[in-house]
């Protein structure tokens, strides 16, 4: 036999035995689906698989984030089902679940190029995927996939497949299905789309992030345009319809509507993609059980309150957010914005101080609370910033600087921590820096991309939680379609600073209530405060921003302008003291009474010398014997505390008497030192009698000897002390034998 007649043979053999064993393995991997008529027959109502539910167990909303219904097609306008139909399947109609000639094509340009660059799946396969299969790359759930895909077709009709399509598929931002996409992006129903929004929508899915109206609103219209493009080709819309919806603008209106628990999910289901590490689409038809940690009830409550606060901002470019977290357990318990994405980064202002100043600088023991700071007028090289209001305090405690955020304090404390030290701290509370960031300004929050509000409530939540950050959560269990639980949260912990550093801090702030920012809080006890307003160059402000804390909550407020126009952003009097105050209060006045802060251990409470710290700047213990008008207490880290007492009140020391008899005037000296009060006495041989009583002012005294003393002392006490010390004597000696004898002093010195 020739040698090409057996090699057709052989290759002939091999081709029957691949295809053999591949209907083999087809046949196999079919077997392992557990998918019946009845399944496919009700594919259309088990479309919504995934479900959410709040802390108390009870449901929230299944897959359509937003809870809207289900849309029937027969409510769509035709061109809404053609934008679909001729950018994802324009063969749709005519074949029975599989495009053969749309594979083969596909599969050649991949070869082609080198990757998978275009898929084939039809509208049928993309269903069945979604609804009944995962995201798997594999040629096992493609063969599954495309056998299922050809069994609907015999079971549903095509307006039955493309309806349970459209209330399937995802489009990013939370949506899922047309009329949840509808209702986010342009505010009304799937059933009043235009031709342009149909397009704009039908474009999303290809890609829900990459084409997103709100991320990326450019690729999203070229998106767009090419569906329009695809539509007039295949004569669904007319040239006039297609240059017109082609030429309108994208108009999104996400902010029209609002909804209370919107933006919530969209974090747990975030947060439920990191946990189980697979798509949104993959979770969102997964038939997963996601418990999250919404309070509901607590929702309810804040959001009537809310939208008070929120219709008074007049602009609809402003942007919001209140958080409630519970410091327990770190759960997120509620969450109101009018904002339908994430929460941006902003500018946090003094918001930063507390943490990236005052903690790291407590933590190394560079300052206390009661460390004195020269709040003044000063340049850093380049770089002059100024107090708010122009007005500098002179030297003032720590904690005066704090509660009252006086800037220039602020900048002095990261300059004596070193900008890398404390930024290393921060980075530690989940708060990252640009490369950029790397001058002074930031202890004023002069950050390149700034922080979100959610990274910032985690950063002073870490305080509440003397020092231990672990990062806020949605999600509190997932359970799987086979009832397992495949996740339960559990709270780790990371030191960043210590207990007795988030203390002091945490004390400091309860001040801010009584002399800093935050007065119209002033009735909340037991809350630490701390606001922040980051203004503009015109006087008025992008941000405001408040945080109040406790043992067991910790709220956030955030007001911005996020639309990068300055006619938009909040008034000179819109600030963290006052509006972003007022957001705090709504929730902080429906929590329990809380409890104090838990002084640890070494923490202690010292007696200090106010004469030494108001005059010498010097922080020392006060003797025992200073009076109290004199004694500042303040609270300490026994590890950094002081230990030098000082000498006022403490060591006393005689002064030194002289004088001269001028006549029948006696007139006297003495040296005289601060705090100490001076007793003049004269006596004789017959009586002893004080003559009078001076002061640090007084050193020198003129006395007309009535009665006749040859005697005087003095005798120095400090004032409201026990403790004194008797002078030396000085003696007078008047003879008619040796008048030029003069004067003669006995010397002796004792203490009473």
């Amino acid at each position: 036999m020739k040698l090409w007649k057996k090699f057709i043979i052989l290759t002939l053999f091999v081709i029957t035995i691949g295809v053999l064993c591949f209907n083999a393995y087809c046949a196999t991997v079919i077997s392992e689906l557990n998918v019946n008529n009845e399944t496919l027959q009700n594919i259309k109502t088990d479309t919504i698989q995934t479900s959410f539910y709040d802390t108390n167990n009870n449901i929230i909303s299944q897959n359509n984030l937003n809870g809207n219904s289900y849309i029937e097609i027969e409510k769509l306008k035709d061109y809404t089902k053609n934008a679909f139909i001729a950018i994802e399947d324009q063969n749709f109609y005519n074949h029975n679940g599989l495009n053969l000639k749309r594979i083969v094509k596909a599969g050649f340009n991949n070869v082609i190029s080198g990757y998978a660059k275009e898929g084939a799946s039809t509208i049928t396969q993309q269903l069945i995927k979604n609804a009944l299969l995962t995201n798997e790359k594999s040629i096992k759930r493609k063969i599954q996939e495309a056998y299922l895909a050809n069994k609907i077709e015999n079971i549903l009709s095509k307006e039955e497949i493309l309806e349970a399509y459209l209330n399937l598929i995802y489009f990013g931002n939370g949506a899922y299905g047309i009329e949840s996409a509808s209702q986010i992006f342009f505010d009304c129903s799937a059933s009043e789309l235009t031709i342009a929004e149909s397009a704009t929508l039908a474009g999303i899915i290809k890609s829900p992030h990459y084409y997103s109206p709100i991320d990326n609103p450019s690729n999203c219209i070229e998106r767009r345009n090419l569906v329009l493009k695809e539509m007039f080709n295949e004569k669904y819309i007319s040239e006039e319809e297609y240059n017109y919806a082609k030429n309108t603008e994208l108009n999104i209106k996400e902010n029209n509507t609002f909804f209370s628990n919107l933006l919530y999910l969209k974090y747990a289901l975030n947060q439920a993609k990191q946990i189980l590490n697979i798509s949104e689409k993959d979770i969102a038809n997964g038939n997963y059980k996601i418990f999250t940690n919404l309070n509901t009830d607590m929702q309810e409550k804040l959001y009537n309150d809310y939208l008070i606060l929120n219709s008074k901002l007049k602009n609809k470019n402003i942007k919001d957010a209140l958080i409630v977290v519970n410091n327990n357990t770190n759960s997120v318990l509620s969450l109101l914005s009018n904002n339908t994405t994430f929460l941006p980064k902003r500018q946090p202002g003094s918001l930063i101080k507390p943490l990236l100043c005052y903690a790291p600088a407590f933590e190394e023991g560079i300052l206390s609370p009661a460390t004195p700071i020269l709040d003044n007028k000063i340049k850093f090289n380049s770089y002059s910033p100024e107090n708010v209001d122009n007005k500098y305090d002179g030297w003032i405690s720590t904690r005066l600087a704090l509660a009252k955020s006086k800037n220039i304090p602020a900048v002095k404390v990261l300059e004596y921590v070193g900008i890398e030290k404390a930024k290393n701290y921060v980075n530690k509370l989940g708060i990252n820096f640009d490369s950029s960031d790397n001058h002074l300004a930031l202890a004023l929050g002069g950050m390149k991309y700034g922080t979100t509000p959610l990274e910032i409530t985690n950063a002073y939540n870490t305080l509440a939680n003397y020092g231990q950050y672990s990062q806020l959560n949605f999600v509190n269990k997932i359970v799987d379609k086979n009832d397992k639980v495949v996740y339960i949260l559990k709270k780790e912990n990371n030191q960043v600073f210590s207990s007795e550093t988030a203390y002091l801090i945490n004390d400091v702030l309860l001040d801010t209530k009584v002399v800093g920012t935050a007065k119209k809080l002033s009735n909340f006890k037991n809350w630490a405060i701390k606001t922040g307003t980051s203004g503009a160059e015109d006087g008025s402000n992008t941000d405001a921003w408040c945080v109040s804390y406790s043992n067991d909550y910790t709220v956030c407020a955030w007001i911005g302008n996020t639309s990068g126009d300055s006619n938009n952003n909040l008034t000179k009097s819109q600030n963290g003291g006052s509006l972003g105050a007022n957001y705090c209060k709504i929730a902080m006045s429906i929590l329990p009474a809380q409890a104090e802060f838990e002084q640890p251990a070494n923490i202690e409470t010292i007696n200090l010398d106010n004469i030494e710290l108001s005059n010498n700047q010097k922080l020392l213990l006060a003797s025992p014997n200073l009076p109290e008008r004199y004694i500042i207490q303040e609270k300490f880290n026994k590890k950094y505390a002081p230990t030098k007492t000082s000498k006022n009140y403490k060591d006393l020391t005689p002064t030194t008497l002289s004088g001269k008899i001028d006549g029948e005037k006696v007139k006297l000296e003495w040296k005289t030192k601060p705090l100490i009060t001076y007793e003049l006495y004269g006596k004789n041989s017959r009586i002893e009698q004080k003559i009078a009583s001076f002061n640090e002012d007084t050193s020198n005294f003129e006395y007309v000897n009535t009665p006749k003393f040859d005697t005087f002392y003095i005798v120095s006490k400090y004032e409201n002390s026990d403790l004194s010390v008797k002078s030396n004597e000085l003696k007078f000696y008047l003879s008619k034998t040796d008048k030029k004898q003069g004067l003669k002093q006995i010397v002796k010195h004792w203490f009473y």
